[in-house]
Order: structure tokens, then sequence, then C-alpha cells
């Protein structure tokens, strides 16, 4: 793979941030759009940028035992709130936390989805790195909790089904002004798709009701703009390893089919076989052999 300088990724939004006010001299500050991705694309390798650049003045002041406490206390309340909407709890995972140790104190310089260095959030860790929430404001987990989690954005995040794991951190600065990250990731499968059909936009989802019942799935998690040609994709685990698969080409022509099982390793490929008028999705496994043929929906929009 060519190495190239990454302007934009799929299925990554680009963020901006907004101030929420609170008490006066107990400012509270949130994002106004949601900071996630679908996919990760493995297709780019990423150029010698990845040190963090923090430029933090005037240095941290909290004790890091107490911030660790409220960080830890802050999980289990997000834990709580996801458990009473049937979603699956969340787990403690120590590379995110290494990332979002970075990422709050980079908050200090910069508040906001983009490092001091201009680079985009994900890229702290761009293969691992699904969601990003930060907040600026209070150190108890209760007080924030209860402003963050009534914060629409965030809460999108903090209930989002596809991700299984996250860590928090939080820097304290000389004024007892405490700047909260947290790091989402997901479990996810490698998957290679060809699009032999015509240049398009794909989103490969896990298969639930809500995704059966909506018909926006966010940026594309894969962007073929060489019909032919090998894209490949880290794309959220279902657990059932059962899937959709969505495309909209660039003739606005819109593509459906389900796709009964899909493991990592394995590829999918869109085609027209010959004398053919309807597409057809085939799924082979890591060793090459074909596993499905699946009839393709297509329709103009």
């Amino acid at each position: 793979m060519k190495i190239r300088r990454l302007i934009t990724i799929l299925s990554a939004l680009t963020l901006t941030c907004i101030a929420g006010c609170g008490k006066a001299g107990n400012m509270e500050a949130f994002t106004d759009v949601q900071a996630y991705r679908t996919a990760i694309d493995l297709d780019f390798e990423y150029l010698d940028e990845t040190d963090p650049a923090i430029c933090v003045d005037p240095p941290g002041t909290g004790n890091p035992e107490e911030l660790k406490q409220e960080a830890f206390k802050a999980f289990e309340i997000i834990n709580e709130a996801r458990v009473s909407e049937n979603l699956a709890q969340l787990r403690w995972d120590a590379k995110l936390e290494t990332c979002s140790n970075i990422r709050a104190e980079e908050l200090l310089s910069r508040f906001d989805h983009v490092c001091p260095d201009g680079r985009s959030w994900f890229l702290v860790a761009p293969d691992t790195v699904f969601g990003e929430n930060i907040y600026k404001g209070k150190k108890s987990a209760d007080k924030v909790m209860e402003s963050w989690m009534n914060n629409p954005t965030d809460k999108k995040n903090f209930m989002c089904d596809y991700f299984t794991k996250a860590a928090i951190s939080i820097y304290e600065d000389d004024k007892n002004v405490c700047y909260w990250a947290i790091l989402f990731g997901a479990d996810t499968i490698d998957v290679s798709f060809y699009d032999n059909v015509e240049p398009a936009s794909v989103w490969i989802l896990r298969d639930t009701d809500s995704n059966r019942h909506t018909s926006i799935w966010g940026t594309a998690m894969i962007k073929t703009d060489e019909p032919g040609k090998e894209y490949n994709a880290g794309i959220p685990k279902a657990d059932d390893d059962k899937y959709l698969f969505r495309m909209i080409d660039d003739d606005e022509m819109y593509y459906e089919t389900q796709i009964p099982e899909l493991k990592s390793g394995w590829k999918l490929n869109l085609h027209k076989q010959e004398n053919a008028l309807d597409p057809q999705l085939d799924v082979y496994d890591e060793n090459g052999d074909l596993i499905q043929e699946c009839s393709v929906f297509w329709a103009a929009l």
C-alpha cells in the first residue's frame, strides 16, 4: 500500500465544539456534533505523525488517584445507564485509557475534537478509536454524568450499541477545572470488498431491527472509486455473524441484500453475471471458497 497523507477517513465526521454555560464560576462545555466512526479504513497507512502534540500551560495539579476514582465511578454510571436501556456494558480497555490520557491533557490547549496539532481526534489511535466524548468543568462523577448524559450529542455515544469498550481520563488544571475525555472502541472484523458494478458508497451493517428500519447510516463505511479494486475495512462485529449490505452508486442506484454469514478475513464481491440484469453479492471465506451467493435488490432512488 502506498503511504498517503490523510485528508479524511471513511466514516469519520467533521466536528465542531460548543460551550454550554452553567452557573457563574462553574462553566461547563460539551460538543454539539457526535464524534464517532462506523468503520476503520484499513487501506490507509498513516504518516509518522502519531506523537501527541500536547501543549499544556499551566501544568495539571489534580490528585491522580482521586481523578482516576472519579473516572471509574463515571464508567460505572455509564454502564448502569446502558443496562437500563438493554445495552451491553462497556469493558474498560487499557489501550483506550492510554489514548484518553493523551486526549484529556490535550483538551487544556484545545477543547475540541481536533488535536492541538490539527489532527482529527481518532488519529490518537486510528486502528482502535471509534468514538470520543469530551467535557470541561466539574470533577464529581455524579455531577458530571448528570450534565453529560443530558447532552443529546454525547448520549448517542454513551448509548451506541456497537461500542463494546471504553476508557475515561480526567486532567485537572491549576484552577481546578477538569477536562474529561472518554474514548470508545468496538470489536471488529476485517473484510475485503470488490465492487465490479459502479463507483459507490457502501455500508456493511449488523443485521438488527434498528439497521433494517433506518435509511440513514452515516458516512460511507467504504467508498469505491475504482470498480474491480480491493477495498478493506474493519467493521463492528455482529455476535451472530449476520449483516446487511447497503450501497448507493454514483448514478443514484440503491442496492441491498442480507449477508447470512460474514467473518473476519472474508471477501465480498459485487458483480453482474453475464446476461443477468440483477447484481449478485458473492461471499468468500479466508481460503477463497465461495460461501454464499446473495441476490441483490436494486432500484433508482
